[in-house]
């Protein structure tokens, strides 16, 4: 989401903090980096349709050959809208275990693992 722009907490620690209500979009939006961040919050939707409304059909395994892959990602889901490429992160922490790492917006349409396969996803399992 890019919170961390913003508050210099651990993402832990900002989850927490939302969840007591300690952070809001009304502060967030005041904030001067606000504007760093307005589009993944505009979009923050796409990862509810994406694993729950209409779950993503594919994913992108990540290659180690992929230059743009600097954090170490393992998956990428990625969608269009608005011109604008989206793109989810996740690393893998376990056998079978993916994390979240990274929520982006690229005006770069070209912005692409061309290195990587593509794969289908079949089914999400949560773990809390």
């Amino acid at each position: 989401m890019g919170l961390h722009k913003i508050y210099r907490d651990s993402g832990k620690t900002i989850y927490q903090r939302v969840l007591k209500g300690d952070i809001t979009l009304k502060k967030v939006k005041r904030n001067k980096n606000y504007g760093l961040i307005k589009e993944r919050i505009a979009n923050i939707d796409f990862l509810r349709e994406g694993f729950i409304d209409d779950p993503f059909k594919t994913c992108i395994l990540v290659s180690k050959y992929d230059n743009r892959n600097q954090m170490r990602l393992d998956l990428v889901f990625n969608g269009e809208r608005r011109s604008r490429k989206l793109v989810l992160g996740l690393r893998r922490i376990g056998p079978d275990i993916y994390a979240p790492v990274t929520f982006f917006v690229t005006k770069n349409k070209a912005f692409d693992y061309k290195h990587s396969k593509r794969i289908a996803v079949n089914d999400f399992k949560w773990i809390n």
